[in-house]
């Protein structure tokens, strides 16, 4: 993927503006659509979203930010945002920004849906989506959660939905296992939308929810096991009302999990790592893609430069496993030397790899795995 250059990382990462978002998901990945899932009100999405425009307004490292709407516009956007009418215009838009760097959009999904041609809709907001991960532009969806007609929602590496004063991160590719389902409080003010440290709270209606949908059980099932109302149990999904302590212990008890299990409900059914700057930085500079001592899985992404050599530090007792994405490769071993092409995978059983060989002019990129 293309990276703009300057900016506040060095170009490799793009921000939200907002510090306690910035900080858990390590900032965005150039190219990530966001889906912001609001409440069902016209009025109450304008105003989220352009809270989330004064923070993006303040963002250094985006070189062009861009609102698309319909006329007359539906939001008050700082300065420095420029407009774009959904619908036809998006052609002009897409044209604009092939040769473009540092972008963020800010769209307005309802603009799509105005005609009621939910195949259009779905078609055109594909196409943006698609368009915005391959070129590296940044782009923030906004539409109500209960809307699926566009497919963005889909779409999007990172899910988030803004619901009675949390947020929830639903969704949020490259970024640790435990980030998914975070309950964070915030509030709109004239600074923009303003987020906080995640609570105990928010902790326990994190673990509450993921168990609960894991068991296949409604909130009332749950609250009749431990005594409580429905309400009690969904004020405590939402992160608004905790659970008493002998409550949680109860219901700890009762499923048969320790409250640290409780807390932190089961990891997800996978985990998404990208190759580039924000996926290093955020397992604190290991130069590992993926590290799982629970199933005996290691890989790096190496890149080599033109005529140059390298290898990560990968026991030499345990199969290995190489990919080339990019170059021409030739792997040193110790009584052979084969050569990979693009495409190409090569598994080495045993007596290890020394060492992988650039032979090409350009960059060769090689995923290089090790597991028991």
């Amino acid at each position: 993927m293309r990276l703009p250059a300057g900016g506040e990382d060095g170009g490799s990462v793009a921000l939200f503006g907002i510090p306690q978002l910035d900080q858990l998901l390590h900032g965005l990945f150039w190219g990530e659509n966001v889906f912001w899932a609001l409440d069902d009100d016209d009025a109450g999405m304008a105003r989220f979203a352009e809270g989330v425009l004064r923070c993006i307004a303040r963002v250094s490292s985006f070189t062009r930010r861009i609102v698309v709407d319909v006329e007359p516009r539906r939001w008050t956007a700082p300065d420095g945002f420029e407009f774009y009418p959904a619908g036809a215009g998006l052609h002009d838009l897409v044209a604009d920004l092939k040769s473009a760097a540092g972008v963020v959009l800010a769209v307005n999904l309802r603009a799509f849906a105005r005609d009621d041609d939910d195949r259009a809709a779905a078609w055109a907001t594909a196409q943006l989506g698609h368009f915005a991960l391959q070129h590296g532009v940044v782009t923030h969806w906004f539409d109500a959660a209960a809307d699926q007609t566009s497919g963005v929602q889909t779409l999007a590496q990172c899910v988030i939905e803004a619901r009675a004063g949390h947020l929830r991160i639903e969704r949020a590719d490259g970024r640790r296992s435990q980030v998914r389902g975070a309950m964070l409080p915030y509030r709109l003010g004239e600074e923009g939308l303003t987020v906080d440290a995640t609570s105990a709270a928010s902790l326990l209606g994190r673990g509450l929810r993921s168990i609960r949908h894991q068991r296949g059980w409604t909130q009332a099932h749950l609250a009749e096991l431990v005594g409580v109302s429905a309400s009690a149990i969904s004020q405590a999904e939402r992160g608004q009302h905790a659970l008493s302590l002998e409550t949680v212990l109860d219901l700890s008890d009762k499923l048969g999990m320790s409250v640290d299990h409780l807390l932190r409900g089961q990891p997800p059914s996978y985990e998404l790592a990208r190759a580039d700057g924000i996926a290093w930085s955020r397992t604190g500079g290991t130069p590992y893609l993926i590290d799982s001592e629970a199933l005996g899985l290691r890989m790096s992404v190496v890149r080599i430069p033109p005529r140059g050599s390298a290898a990560p530090a990968f026991r030499t007792d345990k199969a290995q496993v190489l990919l080339v994405a990019v170059g021409l490769v030739q792997v040193v071993l110790p009584a052979a030397r084969p050569i990979l092409r693009q495409g190409d995978a090569l598994t080495v059983h045993r007596a290890g790899v020394s060492s992988c060989r650039n032979l090409g002019d350009d960059e060769a990129i090689v995923f290089w795995q090790e597991h028991d």
